[in-house]
């Protein structure tokens, strides 16, 4: 092997690292295209915890997503994705789900949903903190 073939290949790696980075950084930060808009939240009722629901819009090729994340209380949603619960109607909807989390306790915590939406994730525990889920069919407006 020549020794510009070699540097070639070590130039090819280090680029495909180089890209492999940036994108793993921009789809686990949630950089990018996607944008948070928090819908509401609540204190734990020891403060020490937050919960908040949020909308994540990714742009038009992906579903309009209602999700939830339980936060140490002061810390801001920024623009992670993901959470406890992750719901969308189907694509093209064009809107996020109901959902709405109420603390039952500084240790348990209640999210009720729009049960016609498609369920992506839900987590029954998130550290200390018990979750329940109850699907709720509204009436139309």
């Amino acid at each position: 092997m020549t020794s510009t073939t070699r540097w070639l290949i070590i130039g090819g790696l280090a680029l495909a690292a180089v890209l492999g980075i940036a994108y793993w950084g921009a789809t686990t930060t949630g950089f990018g295209t996607c944008a948070n808009h928090e819908l509401s939240s609540a204190d734990a009722p020891n403060r020490q915890w937050r919960v908040v629901v949020f909308k994540r819009d990714c742009g038009e090729a992906m579903d309009v997503t209602t999700q939830v994340v339980i936060l140490p209380r002061g810390e801001n949603l920024g623009n992670r994705s993901g959470g406890i619960f992750v719901i969308a109607f189907d694509h093209g909807a064009g809107r996020a789900p109901w959902v709405e989390a109420t603390w039952v306790s500084p240790d348990s915590l209640l999210i009720r949903f729009d049960d016609q939406a498609k369920l992506f994730h839900r987590t029954p525990k998130s550290g200390t903190i018990v979750v329940q889920y109850v699907g709720v069919r509204r009436a139309a407006a």
